[in-house]
C-alpha cells in the first residue's frame, strides 16, 4: 500500500510498486483505491488504512508546495482562477505544464495576480482539509500494524537510485537491471506529462497511471517560493502553524 497526504509523490512511487508488485493499493485518509485492469475501485470508512497489515510506503513533501498543489487542484473554481493567473501571465499560453518555461512567462506578474486575487476563504476552507491529512498521516505512523517505509519528496522526485535503494531495503529484494530499466522509461516525468496533456481537465482520469488532467505543474521543490509572493506565504504559513480552530478567522492581512 502507497499511503500519503495527496499532491507528495504518491502516484510516481504508486507506478513504480506495480511494476514490482501485483497488487498495490492507493490510500488519503479514509479512502483506498485498487486501480487495476482499468478500473478504479474504491472504499471509504473511518480509520480504513488501519484495518491493513501490509507493508506500508508513506510519501512525504515540504508543505507549502504540498498545500497550494492541492488549492491548485482542489475545486474546478480554483483550477480555472489558476489557470486565468498563469494565462494573464505568459501572454495567454496557459498550458500549466510548460508555461514556466516560457520565456515569455512573467513571474512577477503572477505573484501580482495571486496577491490581488487569492481567495482566502478557500485557501482557509483547503487548509482546514489538509491539517486533518496532516494528522491523520501521524496516526498512521504510530499505529498502522504493518511494516512502513517514509520516502521524502525532496529526494525521490528526480532519482530513481534513492527509491531502488530504499525499496529493496524495505522489501529484501532485489530489483533487475530490466524492472529498472522498465520503471524509469513507464514512469518519468516526461511520459506522465504526455499521459495528462491528453487528458486535459483535471477531472479526468487514466485509472493505468493514476494520472489526471491537472496533475503536474512544476515539480522541483521548493516550487512555492519561485511563484508565490512573501505576502502569500507568510499566509500559508501561518495557517499551518496556528491551532486548527483560528483557521476559518485568523486575520491573513498582517
Amino acid at each position: 500500500m502507497v499511503y500519503s497526504v495527496p499532491r507528495t509523490g504518491s502516484t510516481l512511487i504508486w507506478q513504480c510498486l506495480t511494476k514490482i508488485f501485483t497488487k498495490v493499493l492507493k490510500s488519503h485518509r479514509n479512502s483506498i483505491w485498487d486501480c487495476g485492469s482499468g478500473i478504479s475501485i474504491s472504499t471509504k470508512k473511518q480509520g480504513a488504512v488501519l484495518d491493513y497489515s501490509c507493508p506500508c510506503v508513506i510519501t512525504e513533501r515540504d508543505s507549502v508546495d504540498c498545500f497550494f498543489s492541492q488549492w491548485r487542484n482542489d475545486n474546478h473554481q480554483s483550477e480555472t482562477l489558476f489557470q486565468k493567473w498563469l494565462g494573464i501571465a505568459s501572454e495567454n499560453n496557459s498550458s500549466a505544464h510548460k508555461v514556466i518555461d516560457n520565456a515569455s512567462f512573467n513571474i512577477k506578474k503572477f505573484k501580482e495576480l495571486c496577491d490581488a486575487q487569492m481567495p482566502l476563504g478557500s485557501i482557509r476552507e483547503v487548509m482546514l482539509r489538509f491539517r486533518q491529512h496532516l494528522e491523520d498521516l501521524e496516526k498512521i505512523k504510530r499505529e498502522y500494524l504493518g511494516p512502513v517505509l517514509v520516502l521524502q519528496y525532496e529526494q525521490f522526485w528526480n532519482d530513481y537510485d534513492y527509491i531502488f535503494t530504499n525499496l529493496e531495503d524495505f522489501f529484501n529484494i532485489t530489483l533487475s537491471a530490466e524492472t529498472k530499466t522498465k520503471i524509469k522509461s513507464t514512469t518519468k516525468s516526461s511520459v506522465n506529462k504526455s499521459i495528462q496533456k491528453k487528458l486535459k481537465k483535471s477531472g479526468n482520469y487514466d485509472f493505468e497511471t493514476h494520472i489526471h488532467g491537472g496533475h503536474i505543474f512544476l515539480s522541483e521543490p521548493g516550487y512555492s517560493n519561485k511563484i508565490l509572493s512573501q505576502k502569500n506565504l507568510e499566509r500559508i504559513q501561518k495557517l499551518l502553524e496556528c491551532n486548527v480552530e483560528e483557521i476559518m478567522h485568523i486575520d491573513l492581512n498582517k
